[in-house]
């Protein structure tokens, strides 16, 4: 990513090299995690990076709000 974003902002390079890790880290997590066959087993970085992006996009979760759902733990008692 810093072949295409050059700046010279140390707060920037920071936040976008954390970035990198954390969808490197989640990319390897899920290869780890997913039997051999399933669909996403062999995925590339690259596909798993555009599929990360889309569904945080367009999620639902924009359209929800406090009221439709029960955030809260009720007492049992």
């Amino acid at each position: 990513m810093e072949k295409h974003w050059v700046t010279t902002n140390p707060f920037f390079r920071l936040i976008v090299s954390l970035f990198g890790m954390t969808v490197i880290d989640c990319w390897k997590g899920l290869k780890f995690h997913l039997n051999d066959k399933h669909e996403y087993k062999n995925i590339s970085v690259r596909s798993f990076a555009s599929l990360l992006a889309d569904q945080l996009l367009y999620n639902q979760f924009d359209d929800r709000r406090v009221e439709d759902g029960n955030l809260t733990l009720s007492n049992p008692l």
